[in-house]
């Protein structure tokens, strides 16, 4: 991963009118979910955490559309 991977999966994860503080917590809270898969990941860990940044946001999306 280069040096430039956090600012390009900040840049990446989605966040509705630029919040940049909701997609810096979405990233946050995707790569702490990665890390528990690191051992299986390593090699290109990339694709993976975009995935788990894509369910994460789906997952935030679905708990605030139900009003929890």
């Amino acid at each position: 991963m280069g040096a430039a991977t956090p600012l390009a999966g900040r840049a990446a994860a989605p966040a509705p009118a630029e919040d940049w503080p909701a997609a810096e917590d979405l990233l946050q809270t995707s790569l702490a979910k990665a890390w528990f898969a690191w051992d299986r990941i390593s090699d290109e860990p990339e694709a993976y955490v975009r995935a788990v940044i894509a369910n994460t946001y789906a997952s935030w999306w679905r708990r605030r559309w139900r009003g929890e």
